[in-house]
């Protein structure tokens, strides 16, 4: 999360020193990189929309990775402001929120993807869904567009979710559950006394108020609290592991290799089939005792003979 906060950062930078010519290129690098409806798009109503949405995309984006000052808000001013704005003034500034969406934050708008952490940062020469360029006629747009009435609908039930729900990244790292579970345990260790006097049971020293006794807890026995704080990380990261679809993978691939050697069979290279090994005799090893005293080769010699 903080390599990708740093990473956005250093993207919106770079879009804030860009040249308006650049920051509204709408170069296209292929056929598949235009949105299929991309007459409808342009019909200020449709393109009001997306932008009203966007904008309140962005600024959900901004705040998750500690983007302050957006370099295209500055344009546009405040929401209010933004949601006042004239249809033909959000249309000529959706293509600018789309660029900057993708390179900074590697959101495709039109094509329904956030990039994950894995290719966070194929949004720096990567391509995104682009409306194409302004037709010159928009006569039978309006057809268009209710024709596209399912995929402009799904487009803002996801955005609009994604607003809502937040970064499910936060989710996998376990903030919220770690800070509940932290709050249930210092309220387990607040024990009340005679009606108006509160316990610390990690010490038991007496305080005024349950609020005092908590806040002794976290100044006082932080180290206790970083103990449950680490276990509880650690059930949040091995429940992850275990949710992970990769990871029943590998177990299936394990469990087959581990039967297959149980059944004393070898694999060859692959592609081959399983052959099975006769079981190779025992072969005893020589031992020797280092500890054992060493036994005298010499013959002893009989004096008497000299």
């Amino acid at each position: 999360l903080k390599a990708r906060e740093a990473e956005a950062k250093s993207s919106a930078g770079e879009f804030l020193g860009m040249s308006p010519s650049d920051a509204g290129d709408e170069t296209m690098v292929g056929e598949d990189q235009t949105l299929e409806h991309s007459r409808a798009a342009w019909v200020p109503a449709r393109a009001s929309k997306d932008f009203n949405l966007l904008y309140k995309l962005l600024t959900k984006l901004d705040e998750e990775k500690n983007i302050q000052k957006n370099p295209v808000f500055g344009d546009i001013g405040t929401a209010d402001e933004a949601e006042a704005l004239a249809e033909d003034a959000k249309n000529g500034m959706l293509d600018k929120l789309l660029q900057y969406a993708w390179k900074v934050h590697g959101l495709d708008y039109y094509g329904a993807k956030e990039l994950g952490f894995n290719e966070f940062k194929v949004r720096k020469d990567g391509t995104y869904t682009r409306r194409g360029p302004k037709p010159d006629d928009l006569g039978g747009a309006e057809q268009e567009l209710e024709g596209a009435g399912k995929f402009f609908k799904d487009l803002e039930l996801k955005w609009d979710t994604r607003v809502f729900e937040g970064d499910q990244a936060f989710k996998l790292v376990g903030k919220e559950r770690l800070e509940k579970e932290i709050a249930q345990y210092t309220e387990t260790q607040v024990q009340c006394i005679d009606g108006n006097k509160f316990m610390c049971k990690l010490c038991t020293k007496l305080f005024k108020g349950s609020d005092f006794t908590r806040k002794h807890i976290s100044n006082k026995h932080s180290e206790i609290l970083e103990q449950i704080r680490g276990k509880i990380l650690q059930d949040i990261y091995e429940e992850n592991f275990l949710s992970d679809e990769t990871f029943t993978e590998h177990e299936k691939e394990y469990k087959e290799l581990q039967a297959s050697l149980d059944a004393g069979q070898t694999f060859a290279s692959p592609g081959l089939e399983a052959v099975r090994q006769p079981p190779r005799p025992h072969q005893r090893r020589a031992y020797f005792d280092l500890d054992q005293p060493k036994q005298e080769s010499r013959s002893v010699l009989d004096y008497g003979d000299i």
